[in-house]
């Protein structure tokens, strides 16, 4: 009896989601109508438990996953709920995927997050003056960051 009232449940929490979801065409960006997390993902509630929306529309689409895998989206649109615009991957498929989409930046460049390459290929081809435009910090932080 358990299982069927559990069922139930998750039902009314699947048609609620899917209200909460602006379905377009099958190629569109369907986009979470309510009020967004703070780091621009959709959030949903199931009782006391919250989860990201995309993560949700996965999970309704494909079936569970491991939770240590990430839902990753095609298409760079965090309110996304498309389940054909998502898929799953690793936190280091996540940083590959930002990276050749030209998304991954660095706001502040500064000495603690220059790798050991960056600053030997600084050092072994351009004086400071330049290395310093290049990574758009000031000439006097270059050279501490580079001795």
């Amino acid at each position: 009896m358990k299982y069927r009232a559990r069922s139930k449940r998750m039902m009314k929490a699947e048609i609620r989601f899917w209200s909460y979801v602006n379905i377009k065409e099958v190629s569109d960006c369907w986009l979470w109508t309510k009020y967004p997390g703070r780091q621009r993902y959709g959030a949903f509630w199931i009782g006391k438990e919250q989860i990201a929306a995309h993560r949700y529309a996965y999970r309704s689409a494909f079936g569970e996953f491991d939770d240590k895998l990430m839902v990753l989206h095609k298409c760079d649109t965090p309110l996304c709920c498309n389940p054909g615009h998502l898929f799953l991957g690793t936190h280091i498929d996540n940083m590959r995927d930002a990276v050749n989409k030209d998304r991954f930046y660095r706001h502040r460049i500064c000495k603690r997050v220059w790798t050991r390459t960056l600053i030997r290929r600084i050092r072994e081809s351009v004086p400071i003056q330049s290395a310093s435009q290049t990574v758009k910090v000031s000439q006097e932080s270059a050279p501490e960051a580079l001795s």
